[in-house]
């Protein structure tokens, strides 16, 4: 089993509740296809800032969502160029295997 985590903040203007709800709709809907399992919490002295966590069964299973369709067609955030445009100071992307 392989985990990533992200720990990022909110860029101004972006309400978390939408934010959340695009994520679920379009990102962890369409990675659960996938087998990964997403939480996501927010971090302690910061009002806009957060982490998620997605348990991938394995890498393989990880680069082939990023490898589809599906992935190709997460669409924006509302206002940002990317998908992920509504996340700034992105501090950390680790992968790492942990045991099942």
């Amino acid at each position: 089993m392989m985990k990533v985590v992200w720990r990022f903040n909110l860029a101004p203007g972006v309400d978390e509740r939408e934010f959340f709800a695009w994520l679920r709709r379009h990102v962890w809907a369409s990675s659960a296809e996938f087998g990964c399992r997403t939480t996501a919490f927010r971090l302690d002295g910061a009002p806009l800032a957060f982490s998620t966590e997605a348990a991938w069964p394995d890498d393989e299973a990880r680069i082939a969502w990023q490898a589809s369709p599906a992935f190709a067609a997460i669409p924006s955030y509302p206002g940002f160029d990317s998908p992920w445009g509504a996340q700034t100071d992105l501090e950390m992307c680790v992968y790492r295997e942990i045991s099942p």
